[in-house]
């Protein structure tokens, strides 16, 4: 692994006696009857690092790939602690009052108990020596399913306190509960220094690379307009709480339900309870609906229920207001007196007035209630009009030229025994043209966060290219976790620190191009455990894309939708539009492109590329952009040759085709590997020349 080492050096010492820069808190610590002195084991190393206590202390970039690593080594029998252990660096480093200074290191926390917790520390002196303030991470508790050498990124970061000229580094362990058996901690890519110097310095690592001509992208605005429900599973906030018999669900910290935006309503003249929230006696209720962005709001319908017999009221008022600033003044758009109506049972009352660009809208409806015991009950609010689709990182010519190539599409002899997990280099030798797109997975268990995506954005994208590599993550829950499950609300914890992350700059480092998020892909299938749920399927990537707009994830990134070129099975109620979120919640559609088994095709030629589009274009290649979000010949039941031909051609056919991804690795019996047949490596290596497969992200 090479990564830019744009930090302070240091070799590392330990608060123990004799070794200098001991506090008196730790040497507390360390002296104390109910622990024993810490037992220390360094992995063995030379490289000219500072030779501590007759060991060498080695901090390698190579340790998460099988090299050295600050050790700590934790013996069975350890007493329960309330405070931490701590491994200091016995050298003061220099500071200015008033930079940011950040504070990073990698933890493997390898066969251990769940007591262990780690955390980062830097304390702050002025000139006397006296401590001005402590900072400490946030401490990284272990992931419930740990995995050898699985390093998590621990970091944070702090202005340096006015008075102070040195700080002290620290690695704090925390053992809360006695050891049953020996544990250790590993450390490795430590490092400290100015934030702002620090960001700069891997902006210009990854721009090592000569500039490359600048590609030219579509403009924003070119995203064609349609009509749909803008609010369609968007979050809303109510002015006053509904019934509890009539309670909405769903709720969060942005949103009070889901009910009232859910798709959902009643039809026929049967009344089902679990379809409405309800309120009591005859104050007015206001629901302010957040669209995410601006949108064209033309009409307006509530889906309410009337009945005397019930004491159910009838709205004598909807009231409209929007507003295309959260800071903005609220602007009166319609109001509308229904009169009470003609029989009973579930009934609708509509509005429209002029196109209006609505960021939020607020609606107000009050009951026409005659006494405190009368319910009001609505079912669903639609505001309909026309939806203005992202156009986002759309070449005006061509397409980008991507790949999945991990390390075991490889031969050994050919990467030289080395394993890493992304080899583009061997790809991009392979096909002679290097990469703008390169697709990577990630499952979703603990431990397994946004950094994580980073740290492969860093170590194997930036480096030496001028413009960040397009990294798409193929995003994949495990299958205890159900999309019911994510649609309810259960992992609003979970989504909110992912895309919080994934802005945070501290963990881009300067490196915030966009990812390209698929999440859930093939669910029009059999084979993923998401699949065939097209209900609880939309609901839960909306509430996902929510989460992220409202973080501000959404706007950063791109959100792929990615059904199978086909479903399985290939019915009504399985068709790859009935999992559509709604348009204003797909950046680009993305397919995955193989060849089908010859029983499920009629003619030979719906097994290739053409073939495999028809369906998905004809139904939104006029307003999206496409791509193959992965896809390869595989089964040697087609013509590999023909198959790259018809890649080639996409473009030409269905020109709103704008990027490509060939998954280059191979399983028994369905070899993908570009490298698989001669024949079509070549042509491949021909075809990929021209100039419209795009090769750079970089774009004035």
């Amino acid at each position: 692994m090479k990564r830019a080492r744009l930090f302070l050096v240091v070799a590392w010492g330990i608060a123990l006696g004799g070794l200098g820069g001991r506090s008196d808190a730790a040497e507390s610590l360390f002296s104390s009857s109910a622990l024993p002195s810490p037992n220390l084991n360094f992995e063995k190393g030379s490289n000219g690092w500072s030779g501590v206590d007759e060991k060498v202390w080695l901090i390698s970039t190579k340790a998460r790939s099988g090299g050295s690593a600050l050790q700590r080594v934790l013996y069975a029998g350890t007493a329960a602690r309330e405070l931490p252990w701590e491994l200091q660096y016995s050298e003061s480093l220099p500071v200015i009052a008033g930079k940011t200074w950040l504070v990073e290191g990698f933890v493997c926390l390898g066969l251990w108990d769940t007591a262990i917790k780690t955390a980062l520390r830097l304390q702050f002196f002025n000139p006397a020596g006296k401590l001005v303030s402590t900072f400490d991470t946030s401490p990284l508790t272990p992931p419930l399913n740990p995995h050898f050498n699985n390093y998590s990124r621990i970091a944070g970061t702090n202005r340096v306190p006015a008075g102070a000229v040195t700080a002290k580094l620290s690695v704090l362990v925390f053992v809360d509960a006695p050891l049953t058996t020996t544990r250790y901690v590993k450390f490795d890519d430590l490092r400290v220094g100015d934030f702002d110097k620090l960001v700069a310095e891997e902006i210009d690592a990854s721009h090592a690379a000569p500039k490359p001509a600048p590609i030219r992208l579509d403009p924003e605005s070119a995203g064609p307009i349609t009509q749909g429900v803008l609010n369609l599973g968007k979050f809303y906030k109510i002015s006053r709480l509904p019934l509890g018999d009539f309670a909405d669900r769903c709720t969060n910290k942005w949103t009070d339900g889901a009910r009232l935006t859910d798709g959902e309503s009643q039809t026929g003249s049967s009344f089902i309870k679990e379809q409405y929230v309800g309120w009591q006696g005859g104050d007015p209720v206001a629901v302010v609906f957040d669209l995410g962005r601006p949108q064209g709001l033309e009409t307006i319908c509530v889906r309410s229920v009337y009945n005397t017999a019930s004491n159910f009221a009838w709205p004598k008022e909807v009231r409209v207001r929007t507003r295309a600033d959260r800071n903005g003044s609220w602007v009166d758009w319609k109001t509308i007196t229904p009169a009470a109506p003609s029989v009973e049972g579930p009934q609708v009352i509509t509005g429209s007035s002029s196109l209006t660009q609505a960021l939020e809208v607020e609606v107000t409806v009050s009951p026409a209630a005659s006494s405190t015991n009368t319910l009001m009950l609505i079912s669903e609010i639609e505001l309909a009009g026309a939806i203005k689709n992202s156009w986002r990182k759309v070449p005006a010519e061509g397409a980008y030229h991507g790949a999945y190539s991990p390390d075991y599409g490889f031969d050994v002899a050919l990467r030289g025994g080395q394993k890493d997990k992304v080899r583009i280099d061997l790809f991009e030798e392979t096909v002679g043209k290097p990469l703008a797109l390169v697709l990577w997975y990630q499952g979703m268990s603990p431990g397994r966060n946004f950094e994580e995506i980073q740290e492969i954005r860093r170590r194997y994208l930036s480096e030496k290219f001028y413009g960040h590599r397009i990294l798409s993550v193929g995003w994949l829950p495990p299958k205890e976790v159900s999309v019911t499950d994510i649609a309810e609300g259960k992992y609003d914890d979970f989504f909110e620190q992912y895309f919080r992350d994934s802005v945070d700059p501290v963990v881009l480092m300067g490196n915030d191009d966009p990812v390209w998020f698929r999440p859930m892909n093939e669910f029009n299938t059999t084979w993923t455990g998401w699949s065939r749920q097209p209900e609880a399927f939309r609901k839960a990537w909306q509430r996902i894309y929510n989460i992220a707009e409202k973080i501000g994830a959404a706007q950063k990134h791109l959100f792929v939708w990615g059904p199978n070129h086909m479903s399985y099975p290939d019915e009504d109620w399985n068709k790859m539009e009935k999992y559509w979120p709604g348009d204003q919640y797909v950046d680009w559609v993305g397919i995955s492109c193989y060849p089908p088994s010859r029983k499920y095709v009629k003619d030979d030629g719906d097994m290739y590329p053409m073939g495999r589009f028809k369906e998905v274009y004809s139904k939104y290649g006029s307003y999206k952009p496409l791509m193959v979000t992965e896809g390869g010949y595989g089964p040697d039941h087609v013509d590999k040759v023909r198959w790259v031909d018809e890649w080639f051609q996409l473009p030409a056919v269905y020109p709103n085709v704008r990027a490509f991804i060939w998954e280059n690795h191979g399983i028994p019996g369905n070899n993908r590997v570009i490298q698989s047949s001669e024949d079509a490596l070549k042509l491949y290596r021909e075809k990929v020349q021209d100039v419209k497969w795009i090769s750079t992200t970089y774009a004035e």
